[in-house]
């Protein structure tokens, strides 16, 4: 492990050293040593680090509780699921490239906007494990001991529907939850 640093580190030596890339573009490791010793010694590194948890821990707090509501919400109550699934789904379906400039435009290049990104990427996939953990609780979906090997979320539940609900959110997360 230390000789693969020490032959990272080298090449990233030469490679500054030797190429016509600007250090702005591409600084040699001298140069980030130096700055990482300036933001240490004038307290913008504490700073920004600070500013930085805030908005994450902002935005995880308010997308989880959300998450929690709207997962119990549309495993609870069979209305607020058929108003709902349509948008959750539409929204899945959209890379945040696309909407990035709209929201930027919408909430500002700053701190709010920062946070509802953090929250928008907790909901869906919080909300998803809410509800499929309540599914499971009430018989509608399999229990970890029923799946086979490489099986997807929630395959083999009791009904289509309930199969399909567990789908959509893990769909949009990226994520396969085998222990479903």
């Amino acid at each position: 492990m230390i000789i693969s640093a020490l032959l990272g580190w080298a090449l990233w030596q030469g490679f500054t050293r030797f190429s016509n890339i600007p250090s702005f573009i591409f600084p040699s490791p001298g140069d980030v040593w130096k700055k990482f010793l300036v933001v240490i010694q004038n307290g913008s590194l504490i700073y920004h680090t600070s500013v930085t948890l805030q908005e994450v821990i902002l935005g995880l707090t308010l997308g989880l509780t959300a998450a929690t509501i709207t997962g119990y919400l549309l495993a609870k109550s069979p209305v607020v699921e058929r108003v709902l699934s349509p948008y959750i789904v539409a929204s899945q379906s959209i890379p945040i490239v696309a909407i990035a400039p709209l929201l930027v435009i919408w909430l500002g290049p700053g701190h709010i906007l920062k946070g509802f990104n953090q929250c928008v990427d907790s909901l869906f996939p919080g909300a998803g494990e809410h509800y499929c953990g309540i599914e499971v609780r009430a018989g509608r979906a399999i229990r970890f001991n029923e799946i086979s090997p490489g099986q997807s979320p929630c395959r083999g539940s009791q009904n289509l529907r309930s199969q399909l609900r567990c789908r959509f959110f893990w769909a949009g997360s990226g994520l396969e939850r085998p222990w479903l």
